[in-house]
């Protein structure tokens, strides 16, 4: 469902709202269009966390009880992998779209399960979270940790796990 939602946003509204303006920043012409877009990476992050928490009970339990994500996901395993990457991937576009505010308290966790996920997967959707963190040491200002050689390492680990990608 989480990949169904992404895929929705990109594919449906993004189009809409962009008007042809690539990568999509989320300030686009067509209001309804963006609020659309932000909706669907919204419940797409949503259903990945719903997913992990049907999945594993203890990391429910540890976002009840107030324990931010970059240390509840630790506890999830390679079944929920696929969970964790769209969960990083509707998040990250929802948040980019959402403002600086919303980027800036989202990348804790966001590189945290990155980095999980590397840990209990590193294959998932091809490399995909070599893939992100590449594009996040790329893009981010080096005051919040970007660094192009980081980017490029992550981007030639992708290029190793999964070749035919990129």
């Amino acid at each position: 469902l989480a990949r169904g939602y992404f895929f929705q946003a990109d594919a449906v509204f993004a189009p809409r709202a962009w008007r042809g303006r690539y990568p999509y920043s989320g300030a686009g012409d067509d209001a309804d269009a963006t609020r659309r877009y932000q909706a669907a990476h919204r419940r797409g992050f949503i259903s990945a966390l719903r997913g992990l928490a049907a999945r594993s009970r203890e990391f429910e339990e540890r976002l009840q009880a107030g324990i931010d994500m970059d240390r509840a996901v630790l506890i999830v395993g390679k079944d929920a992998a696929p969970l964790v990457y769209w969960y990083v991937a509707n998040l990250g576009r929802w948040a980019r779209t959402a403002g600086t505010r919303a980027l800036i308290r989202s990348r804790t966790g966001i590189l945290a399960c990155l980095n999980h996920l590397r840990r209990i997967d590193a294959g998932t959707s091809y490399a995909g979270a070599d893939r992100l963190l590449g594009v996040y040491f790329a893009a981010v200002p080096g005051l919040f940790g970007g660094d192009l050689d980081r980017s490029r390492a992550h981007f030639e680990a992708a290029l190793r796990i999964a070749p035919a990608y990129l």
